[in-house]
């Protein structure tokens, strides 16, 4: 599958690059995902954001023509994603479950 994960720290960058190792083609942006660098993620099938990226009606729409079939949000709030607009247009959205691990 070809990804984009926007938002990615230094730090960050070889974790993800070392868990997916000729699992996925995994495109690493370190800027966040607005209007700007929504093309980046032309012909990637899935995007991973973080919550602080939001996702519009209108950059859904984009995406979805730009071939995104799949969002995952690296945390457990959807908020800053419009879920509504990701349903209208068929994409999957995916989030980290809530952990009271993560508030300690």
């Amino acid at each position: 599958m070809k990804a984009i994960a926007y938002n990615i720290k230094p730090d960050e960058k070889e974790s993800l690059v070392l868990a997916n190792y000729k699992k996925h083609d995994i495109t690493i942006i370190g800027n966040s995902l607005t209007a700007d660098t929504l093309a980046f993620s032309n012909g990637k099938e899935a995007l991973l954001v973080f919550n602080n990226d939001v996702l519009t009606a209108e950059m859904i729409a984009q995406l979805k023509l730009l071939g995104l079939k799949y969002i995952a949000t690296s945390s457990f709030e959807t908020g800053h994603l419009d879920l509504e607009a990701a349903g209208s247009a068929g994409m999957k959205i995916a989030n980290v479950p809530w952990s009271e691990k993560a508030q300690t």
